[in-house]
């Protein structure tokens, strides 16, 4: 057997061959979510360790770090500092996360609204989506979230809330609906300041 050795490439990511590995690095709907906490936390100035992280998403702290191993091998993240690659990761919601993740819409229910009831300035009408929660106060078209703790995630985030309703513009709206979700998440990921 033939082990060969890991080649290192710029931008502080390092790539394997697959013989090194026994399976394929595959990324998941919470680094998504952890991501964008990352950008809010950046946005207020607030200073976070990883075990805060887990906690205000409702994760392990051994699943905080898997997803942190997976967003550098990624290249996601910037090894060693821990801060998001900004414009690679506008490029992977603008054209990946619908195909990676695609919507899985339901019946109508009560829960958390999103996609564009979430952000008013959109100014767009149209039927509303949620994400069913038992305590929601609003009713529209359920979709399932990123992952199942997104409702919690968002309680005490606004930035958190407004961009993950954005990014199910992405997966759920009709071109005008993507469009102002693409602009608005370019804003999100590029404004330093809250």
């Amino acid at each position: 057997m033939i082990f060969w050795e890991p080649l290192h490439i710029s931008r502080n990511v390092k790539y394997c061959l697959p013989c090194q590995m026994d399976k394929q690095i595959v990324i998941r709907p919470q680094d998504i979510v952890v991501l964008l906490k990352l950008i809010s936390l950046e946005r207020s100035e607030k200073t976070w360790m990883k075990k805060d992280l887990a906690e205000s998403l409702n994760l392990a702290n051994s699943e905080i770090t898997n997803v942190f191993d997976r967003l550098k091998y990624t290249g996601l993240i910037m090894a060693g500092v821990n801060r998001v690659q900004r414009l690679t990761f506008y490029e992977y919601l603008v054209f990946g996360l619908k195909a990676t993740f695609p919507p899985i819409i339901g019946a109508e229910a009560r829960g958390l609204l999103t996609a564009t009831g979430a952000i008013p300035e959109s100014h767009i009408s149209g039927s509303h989506f949620v994400w069913p929660h038992a305590k929601g106060k609003s009713r529209g078209t359920s979709i399932i979230p990123l992952y199942a703790e997104v409702v919690h995630a968002c309680e005490n985030d606004h930035d958190l809330y407004t961009a993950l309703s954005a990014c199910e513009m992405l997966r759920v709206g009709r071109a005008r609906e993507v469009n102002f979700g693409r602009q608005w998440l370019k804003k999100f990921l590029t404004d330093q300041q809250a």
